[in-house]
């Protein structure tokens, strides 16, 4: 298959899929916020693995959105066959984006350690101006 026509699917996928979770999947163990970051489709466009970000506050609320989505599955594959004019509509199946989780993860570290050292710094009354 062409390279240039998975890229056009998966873009085309993404896009869609973003749009009818929106609209559409009203499940309550999908909570934060789901961003679909990328979807990769296999060369026979059969099958889709769609990598989701997900925001929010804990890595249980985490595990509950992607079961959340996996058994919505059927019906998002049902709702992109009415959308989409593809031959084969590919089977989902929904990961976690490990790079944007674990730079996630870094960033709120980051965070920490900076409002902690500002405390230090204002508590003992050091300032970083040499005179």
């Amino acid at each position: 298959m062409n390279s240039k026509r998975l890229k056009k699917v998966s873009s085309l996928l993404r896009n869609t899929l973003a749009d009818l979770m929106l609209r559409n999947i009203k499940d309550p163990r999908i909570t934060g916020v789901v961003t679909i970051e990328y979807v990769k489709v296999s060369r026979d466009l059969r099958t889709a693995t769609v990598f989701i970000s997900i925001f929010s506050a804990s890595d249980k609320e985490k595990q509950k959105t992607v079961v959340g989505l996996q058994s919505s599955t059927p019906y998002l594959q049902y709702l992109l066959s009415k959308e989409l004019r593809l031959r084969y509509i590919p089977v989902l199946q929904f990961k976690v984006a490990p790079s944007y989780e674990e730079s996630y993860r870094v960033v709120e570290k980051i965070n920490k350690l900076k409002v902690s050292s500002e405390t230090t710094t204002t508590s003992t009354g050091n300032t970083d101006e040499h005179v």
